[in-house]
């Protein structure tokens, strides 16, 4: 790697250790943390954006706060992993006013922030206004593809009753995601079984299990009672099997293998 000279200028340091780093160049681990210290010791803010990088968000929110407290300006994406940081540890109330901040000095544009603010609304329990935080981060992506906001826009309308809105957005979701995810379609089995669209719903507790190569605990709990709730008992049974023996020492392991000796004297 090529070396940074002592008499460089801080801007010329900056740039020379940061083309170094994302070109490929520090190659050895010694040489990518001689890069990271030239970038952190010319710039605070590059210095709180190294330690978020690296999962240090507590002493990244130090670092954030010491460059807010020095007067120097905050652009957008500041503020943004600014909250970022807040919400790794623990503080969504001010992660909120964060992720504000970058909207309003991103002129109301700031898709991603709008993202991560809904999560810090859901997350304190502001269930509508995380609706509408979702919603917007949707609204701005190039043609509406934005499967992470259309699947916690789901989880919430599913929690607040609103189930063929939630199975309208968890389709959506499944239908823009680049790789099958199979909580996915988990979660879009949960609001069919809410809807009483059973046979749906068990197709697509099936569809997550294979696509989890079997292991899949709390589908296999639910696909059993909607088994049993069709009177397929032999279903039902090899469900409720297949969930203990994943999870033998589940807190309700010893109530599920009494369903399972009653399913068993039922269908005799």
């Amino acid at each position: 790697m090529a070396k940074i000279g002592r008499n460089a200028s801080p801007a010329l340091k900056i740039f020379l250790a940061t083309l170094f780093l994302f070109l490929g160049q520090a190659t050895a681990q010694e040489d990518k943390q001689t890069a990271l210290q030239s970038i952190a010791s010319e710039n605070p803010l590059i210095q709180a954006d190294i330690l978020l990088s690296q999962g240090k968000a507590s002493e990244a929110v130090d670092s954030y706060r010491a460059v807010m407290q020095a007067g120097q300006g905050f652009s957008p994406i500041a503020h943004f992993n600014f909250a970022r940081a807040l919400m790794l540890s623990g503080k969504p109330e001010e992660a909120m006013k964060e992720y504000r901040e970058a909207i309003v000095k991103s002129n109301g544009v700031f898709p991603e922030a709008y993202f991560n603010l809904g999560n810090a609304l859901a997350a304190t329990s502001h269930e509508e206004e995380a609706i509408g935080a979702y919603e917007f981060a949707i609204s701005q992506k190039p043609n509406q593809v934005y499967p992470k906001a259309y699947n916690n826009l789901a989880n919430l309308l599913l929690k607040k009753g609103h189930v063929e809105e939630a199975i309208k957005n968890y389709e959506i979701a499944i239908g823009q995601e680049s790789q099958s995810n199979p909580q996915s379609y988990y979660n879009l089995a949960q609001a069919m079984a809410r809807a009483g669209q059973i046979k749906d719903a068990i197709r697509n507790y099936e569809r997550a299990i294979k696509m989890r190569g079997g292991n899949f605990v709390e589908a296999y709990f639910n696909l059993a009672l909607l088994y049993e709730k069709q009177g397929d008992i032999a279903a039902a049974t090899k469900a409720f099997e297949r969930y203990l023996a994943l999870s033998p020492n589940a807190a309700d392991a010893g109530l599920v293998r009494e369903r399972i000796k009653w399913l068993v004297e039922k269908d005799k």
